[in-house]
């Protein structure tokens, strides 16, 4: 189990070049696009906001302050001649030192929203588990009713994603049915009159942080045995079976550990892992081939029925939005008629997403995730998790 302290950071990979040089900004953890954007012609002003240092528990956009001129950010690796010209030329943009959190794609009050999900992702929240029953329908009809409204560009991905952590976290006192069901419902209300987004955000974050405890203690013979029992139930079988013969070893790390390998402070250790970005020598002038004229790529077809099989085999731990692979599993197939509209949703995002190009600001969020470290026995693993959706 991850526990709050243990989350070292909450980070965002890099954004394409959506902007213009100088509003390009040296990240502090830096990571290469995967494929280019178009520019984003109605971003915002550039945020004149500090760079967050590295530290257990804290939430970590990868961006620093925003340099105002002609040049590039402080700090940021110079373009060799040529590459940029190469690199535009055959992909169309160039990978840039900042995660794009200072465009906000057309999107009112996203500086609002970003705010509101940078507050709720680094804590370490539970879940209440969707049960069979008209509320869990609402639910996920709710649910479907935000990834639309991201698709629409009503909002990001943070508006969706902060949905589910504040709608089904667990509040003490709530355990019966019955209530978790008035709890739910309620929330939801809540979410649609519009008016308590902050209030529920806030409160979700001192649920959370006035109920913190401190290092797990000895489980006895009885807990061991209902441990197993709740995992076998959930179908994580293997995890079941390791906890049951004590071969969880090693375990996470807190960022003030000493590494078994190097004796370093575990945050030390996981800044050398991540050095700055550089550009690589294999591009050079000549590199590609130009060709007069390239295939067309046919477009994605991607049905419900794919979607439908590609979530059968959904595993992994809860990252930021706080859903394992085994619950999201079940959202998507044991509520009927709900999990049919989810199925169909999801299938149109995956065919939005690959056969157009929506602007990052659009969905990074959906590409965040936690930064922990394991225990190799020696050594340190730096290991992200990310969302299950």
């Amino acid at each position: 189990m991850v526990k709050p302290d243990q989350l070292l950071t909450f980070c965002k990979p890099v954004s394409p070049s959506t902007e213009s040089p100088g509003e390009r900004a040296a990240p502090l953890v830096q990571h290469t696009s995967q494929s280019g954007q178009q520019p984003d012609t109605t971003q915002a002003p550039p945020k004149d906001t500090p760079g967050c240092a590295v530290t257990g528990g804290s939430s970590l956009r990868a961006n620093s302050t925003a340099a105002i001129g002609g040049g590039p950010a402080a700090g940021a690796a110079p373009t060799p001649g040529g590459i940029t010209s190469h690199l535009t030329t055959f992909y169309g943009e160039v990978p840039v030192a900042n995660n794009g959190t200072h465009l906000h794609g057309s999107v009112n009050n996203n500086d609002t929203w970003q705010r509101r999900f940078d507050a709720i992702v680094p804590i370490h929240t539970w879940q209440y588990h969707l049960s069979s029953g008209a509320i869990s329908q609402h639910f996920l009809k709710t649910l479907v009713e935000e990834w639309k409204g991201m698709l629409d560009r009503k909002w990001n991905a943070e508006h969706l994603l902060t949905f589910s952590l504040v709608v089904l976290q667990c509040t003490p006192g709530v355990s019966h049915s019955s209530d978790i069901r008035t709890h739910i419902r309620d929330r939801i209300k809540l979410w649609h009159s519009g008016t308590y987004f902050d209030a529920l955000v806030s409160n979700t974050v001192s649920e959370v942080t006035s109920h913190t405890t401190g290092p797990p203690k000895p489980q006895s013979e009885d807990s061991r045995h209902r441990t197993f029992n709740s995992t076998v139930l959930s179908g994580q079988l293997r995890k079941a079976i390791r906890h049951l013969t004590n071969r969880d070893s090693g375990g996470v790390l807190d960022p003030a550990n000493a590494c078994t390998k190097t004796g370093l402070p575990v945050l030390e250790v996981l800044k050398s892992k991540h050095p700055q970005a550089r550009w690589s020598n294999i591009l050079q002038p000549g590199s590609y081939k130009a060709y007069p004229k390239a295939p067309d790529a046919l477009p994605l077809d991607i049905t419900a029925e794919h979607v439908k099989r590609a979530t059968s085999w959904l595993s992994g731990a809860a990252g930021v939005n706080g859903i394992d692979g085994v619950e999201l599993k079940q959202w998507f197939l044991c509520f009927g008629s709900a999990s049919i509209v989810l199925h169909e949703m999801m299938a149109q995002t995956v065919c939005w997403l690959a056969n157009n190009n929506p602007p990052w600001v659009t969905y990074c969020a959906l590409m965040a995730y936690h930064l922990v470290a394991l225990n190799k026995q020696p050594g340190t693993r730096p290991v992200g998790i990310g969302s299950a959706f």
